[in-house]
């Protein structure tokens, strides 16, 4: 066992690490710069720890793969490539820093509730402008058997863990507080990996809680995403809760959400297929989403609960467009929304829906005088009328579904 107040440095104890040796971080202050892990190795944040990173990038590690696809995430905090058997546990917490790479930080405190909109229905608040590059707070980068447990991660610059290409993942309890007006402040990014659990978490951030994608361009190979699950988990998100999708050409398969709670959100569970307008990500044709149940879940507060949205942006890459979403179930919801569910696109089909009760409570002067869209945009825009909207699904099943509106429509 290996005491980090024994040592100079996080990275110093790592170095002196044993295989199966525990890195112990006892309670207090600890300020650290980056470090890499090796494998069998346990970090150890005892109750009261915290790990606090450092607020200049140049005291970061570089993610040579980013950098390399020319991403403006570019630096990590903890960085794990190639290695298996590592855990990161414990009661205390990682600090980020990430307000010291936004640039017109005013240092308000943030909202833990968003719920002025403006007068498109989204929540009205603020996004702090990012700096050119910054840090992620965990990197993975094709590992095996990695644990997180029970830590806390706090304020991240951008994504707060990001695995790409990791085998026999476990993230359980892990508490993940960013701030809501933070950019790109996803907290869990499961980027081209298999056999993931991610239970009994409590995420809330800027951007999406869970995001499951499958970016061909950063993992190098055509290996999907798959058999992940996600159950027993708070999230509250001024974008989604857990969304599928839109990074990568990458099939996305296997994905089961169960016993979820989500709040104060701007979208539930959102699944996109889709080549965006200009390419980024190097997407090329769209992802293949298919096998994908969720089930057991409460929303309270949020936009638009379920979205499923397939094609492309530009009518000109329509032609290209080979993804689909297929074989989808939502079962035993109850759901208080402020605006339209969405299924549909260019290709979706075998949609399910059952024991569902949506109440939606949509102000009417939000939407007063728009013209009605038959599909909105990628990021949900647009005035939808019927607050359950299909288009273009084929095989769509609603069983026991019960659709109430609260308030009057415009």
């Amino acid at each position: 066992m290996i005491n980090l107040k024994d040592c100079p440095s996080l990275q110093s104890a790592v170095d002196a690490a044993e295989r199966f040796d525990v890195i112990v971080v006892p309670p207090g202050d600890w300020h650290c710069g980056a470090a890499r892990l090796k494998s069998d190795l346990v970090l150890r944040l005892e109750k009261g720890a915290r790990l606090i990173a450092p607020e200049r990038l140049e005291a970061y590690l570089p993610a040579e793969r980013l950098i390399r696809c020319g991403r403006s995430l570019t630096h990590f905090f903890l960085g794990l490539s190639e290695l298996e058997n590592v855990t990161l546990e414990g009661e205390g917490a990682i600090e980020l820093n990430g307000h010291c790479f936004w640039q017109d930080y005013d240092g308000l405190a943030p909202q833990p509730r968003l719920l002025e909109r403006g007068e498109d229905g989204f929540f009205k608040s603020k996004l702090y402008a990012p700096a050119p590059y910054r840090p992620v707070g965990i990197w993975m980068e094709n590992c095996r058997n990695i644990r997180l447990r029970g830590v806390t991660l706090r304020n991240s610059a951008a994504y707060t863990v990001w695995p790409v290409g990791c085998e026999h993942l476990e993230i359980d309890r892990v508490t993940i507080d960013n701030d809501r007006r933070g950019p790109n402040t996803d907290g869990l990014d499961i980027d081209g990996c298999r056999d993931v659990l991610i239970s009994d978490c409590r995420i809330s951030g800027g951007d999406d809680c869970i995001a499951v994608k499958s970016d061909r361009a950063l993992i190098g190979d055509d290996r999907p995403c798959e058999r992940i699950r996600i159950r027993g988990n708070i999230l509250s998100s001024y974008c989604c809760g857990v969304r599928l999708g839109f990074e990568g050409d990458n099939p996305i398969r296997d994905v089961l959400a169960s016993d979820n709670v989500i709040t104060d959100s701007n979208v539930g569970y959102d699944l996109l297929s889709v080549i965006p307008a200009g390419r980024i990500f190097g997407i090329e044709h769209g992802t293949p989403i298919e096998n994908a149940v969720f089930t057991g879940c409460v929303m309270r507060n949020v936009r638009q609960p379920l979205k499923i949205w397939s094609g492309a942006v530009s009518p000109e890459d329509a032609s290209r467009y080979t993804g689909y979403v297929r074989h989808v179930h939502f079962s035993d919801m109850e759901i208080e929304a402020t605006d339209s569910c969405f299924l549909g696109g260019a290709d979706v089909s075998d949609i399910s829906l059952a024991s569902v009760n949506l109440r939606v409570m949509r102000d009417p002067r939000v939407y007063r005088g728009a013209v009605p869209v038959e599909m909105p945009t990628l990021w949900g825009r647009g005035y939808m009328p019927d607050p359950l909207t299909v288009y273009n699904v084929r095989d769509l099943r609603k069983i026991c579904v019960r659709v109430t509106v609260e308030r009057g429509e415009p």
